[in-house]
């Protein structure tokens, strides 16, 4: 089994109780290894990827 499966959860606080309109995101990614067995995509380099592609879009 392979696929990527995002789960979102919407907050309207911070912790300190004040208005603070943020999400999270927890992300399952498995995808097919070379030798054909099943493995997780290691979230740190995804993460750096996504940081990355994130930056370049950004305007300031």
């Amino acid at each position: 089994m392979q696929g990527l499966v995002a789960a979102r959860f919407r907050h309207y606080e911070a912790r300190s109780g004040m208005p603070l309109l943020h999400d999270h995101l927890l992300l399952s990614a498995k995808a097919l290894r070379p030798d054909g067995k099943g493995g997780l995509v290691h979230s740190e380099v995804l993460f750096e990827h996504a940081v990355a592609a994130s930056l370049s879009t950004t305007s300031w």
